[in-house]
């Protein structure tokens, strides 16, 4: 019963070890899912992120991403902030958690701001904004920063400036019916914010927009989230060019940022993964190609993801450097699982057919009913089984399983029993006129009840065993 129950556990504990490394294995080979805080819905990186996310699921690539929309970048930054996300994408403009990582920039949204055909000759600098209605593009709120911004630079109170929030639909209207004396908008200078600009631009003004100055130079050194880009001429339309002649204005990056809690591991490989699927995404996503890499420098405004510079740097760990531990420690601890596996399988395999106790205990049995015999069909009775038990024993020399100082002291004992038996059947059938000293003997002789405390002995041949009739 105790071979039976050791047998047991240690088929259990095999399958829990391999259940422990099936779990193990589907871990570290399952695809990292990690989620992205980004809005509004019908923003470019919106579409870029959900394209993203199905590319990555269609390639089966390392890294899952589920797009969690938030209301705006605001919205979005503070889904990360609070761990509601592990991504997300945040204007350069806007506060950033401390916990944030740049991964990659998405791309550069430049600040347009166009003078109504009512108003275009009296409002040529932001500061002809003051006492005016300024028609805000977006999201209400997300501008107030830039905004706050330009009327500090142009020396106005935030409170100089009304500000018009406006929807995509009701642009046009509004710039035709003088409810503002100019718009503000912010976007790439590719994909659908500029193709939207056009149709507004051909729609509500008679002629080419009038382009509002922004002193951009001057406040990008010291708004350092703020950069003065020049827009080319005819960026918007060719014909007439829109606009007519090169735009100087500013610039600031959309951001795709991790909490710093993600691995560097899974920063490094996203932020490879984005940068190689740029290409197979611009068909459909006009600005994957605006995607660039996020500043490593030290001095950065925004701080890098580790694992993002070493990607950049080309210093992000090889296979054996991430797991050279394991690969180095994980053959010895193999071996040594291994080892105590095969000797645990060893001892509850272990053949205990022929149990050298009990087998003890029966010669004992037989040479006391020896002594006791009073014909020679007992003494056959005894000789049987002794040849049943020296049968057994073969068998058991032929599995293997007992040493030799076992095998000399069990050899020695059977020809010791198989001599008294002899003795007792001559002295039963009348062979010996006296009784000899071994017949003597054997009436009064017991096995040792421990054998195995005996000095082994060497057989130089095979042990005879008496048959009846022999």
């Amino acid at each position: 019963m105790r071979i039976w129950i050791e047998r047991v556990i240690f088929l259990g504990l095999v399958i829990a070890a391999g259940v422990a490394l099936w779990f193990g294995y589907q871990a570290h080979s399952r695809p990292a899912e990690l989620k992205v805080a980004v809005g509004p819905a019908d923003r470019e990186d919106h579409a870029l992120l959900t394209g993203l996310s199905r590319h990555l699921a269609s390639t089966k690539a390392s890294i899952r991403l589920h797009v969690v929309t938030r209301g705006d970048p605001i919205q979005a930054a503070e889904a990360l902030e609070r761990g509601e996300a592990d991504l997300a994408v945040i204007r350069g403009d806007h506060p950033v958690p401390n916990s944030a990582r740049a991964l990659v920039v998405l791309q550069k949204q430049a600040v347009i701001i166009v003078a109504t055909d009512r108003t275009k000759k009296a409002i040529e600098s932001f500061g002809d904004l003051k006492n005016r209605k300024l028609g805000v593009l977006g999201v209400p709120g997300v501008n107030d920063r830039l905004i706050n911004r330009l009327t500090n630079h142009a020396g106005l109170a935030p409170s100089d400036v009304a500000r018009i929030p406006l929807t995509r639909d009701e642009v046009v209207e509004a710039i035709r019916k003088g409810r503002v004396d100019a718009v503000l908008a912010t976007g790439p200078l590719d994909g659908a914010t500029v193709a939207r600009f056009n149709a507004v631009a051909s729609r509500a003004f008679r002629g080419a927009p009038s382009f509002i100055e922004i002193d951009a130079e001057a406040i990008a050194k010291t708004a350092p989230e703020y950069t003065a880009e020049e827009i080319p001429a005819g960026a918007f339309r060719s014909a007439p060019a829109v606009p007519e002649e090169g735009l100087s204005t500013l610039f600031f990056d959309h951001v795709l940022m991790a909490t710093s809690k993600l691995s560097e591991e899974h920063a490094a490989a996203l932020t490879r993964l984005i940068f190689e699927s740029r290409v197979p995404l611009q068909s459909e996503f006009p600005t994957a190609r605006l995607i660039t890499a996020a500043s490593t420098d030290k001095d950065a405004d925004l701080p890098v993801h580790p694992g993002a510079a070493a990607y950049y740097d080309g210093s992000e760990k090889t296979l054996f450097e991430r797991y050279g531990d394991a690969l180095f420690y994980g053959p010895m601890l193999l071996s040594l699982l291994g080892t105590a596996a095969l000797g645990a399988y060893r001892y509850l395999t272990r053949d205990q057919s022929f149990a050298l106790d009990d087998r003890f205990t029966r010669l004992r049995t037989v040479v006391s009913g020896a002594a006791r015999a009073q014909s020679v069909d007992e003494i056959a009775g005894f000789e049987d089984e002794l040849a049943r038990m020296f049968d057994e024993l073969v068998e058991k020399l032929a599995r293997g399983g007992l040493t030799e100082s076992q095998i000399s002291t069990v050899l020695m004992i059977f020809k010791h029993v198989s001599d008294i038996l002899g003795e007792r059947r001559r002295i039963l059938t009348g062979a010996a006129v006296a009784p000899t000293v071994a017949a003597q003997s054997a009436q009064n002789i017991s096995l040792p009840a421990h054998p195995q405390g005996m000095p082994g002995a060497s057989m130089a041949g095979p042990v005879p065993i008496a048959r009846p009739g022999a």
